[in-house]
């Protein structure tokens, strides 16, 4: 294979704050929004140009684990609050109390208010492609947009990638594994008491 070699070129420091976190999914949220209410210097890195992982992008809409079998509520804190904002504007489908379903859209401007108003400070559209390690301790990261590549310092990074980029970029020891996919599509205009009849009279068509 052939290579090339890049020059070396200086990279300007974009930020220094004491928390970066890498990827907008729903724990990354969380994560920046609790440290930035502490008064914590938060910036969150996310390489698409909106909030919520594949809670909103991958439309994995259906907000499993948030009631364990007996009905009582898992999760609380910032997560919680993001359920009931997104309640207040109509973005939340409850078939049953214990099931939650988000409206993707929606939840993308909740994820960016919450963040925006504990003060986060937010690039999106920008990747993370290497760690900056300084005696065995990540230090910040190096980000890649359309502005180019640059550096942000930082006194802990939170590696929310989904995949531990980070991590791996910074020398941690890691294993491939391979997961099933699924797509995932909404659907409107629907009449749902309708379908569930349907369901109930004709079992064997329904499970085809």
């Amino acid at each position: 294979m052939r290579t090339i070699i890049e020059p070396s070129k200086e990279l300007p420091v974009v930020g220094e704050v004491d928390e970066l976190v890498a990827g907008g999914g729903p724990a990354r949220i969380a994560a920046a929004t609790a440290a930035a209410r502490t008064g914590a210097r938060v910036m969150l890195v996310e390489r698409y140009g909106y909030l919520g992982g594949l809670a909103t992008g991958g439309l994995v809409l259906y907000m499993d684990s948030t009631f364990d079998k007996n009905g009582r509520r898992c999760f609380g804190g910032v997560y919680w609050e993001a359920m009931e904002r997104l309640r207040a504007i109509g973005g939340l489908a409850e078939p049953r109390p214990t099931s939650l379903h988000v409206d993707s859209e929606l939840l993308k401007v909740v994820a960016d208010e919450i963040c925006l108003e504990s003060g986060v400070t937010l690039r999106l559209h920008s990747w993370v492609v290497d760690a900056l390690v300084e005696e065995g301790r990540v230090k910040g990261a190096i980000l890649e947009s359309k502005s180019g590549r640059q550096a942000v310092l930082a006194k802990v990074c939170v590696d929310a990638t989904g995949d531990g980029d980070v991590a791996a970029q910074a020398g941690a020891a890691y294993e491939l594994h391979t997961m099933r996919v699924g797509l995932n599509a909404k659907i409107g205009g629907v009449d749902v008491n309708a379908f569930r009849g349907w369901q109930e009279d004709s079992p064997e068509h329904a499970k085809a």
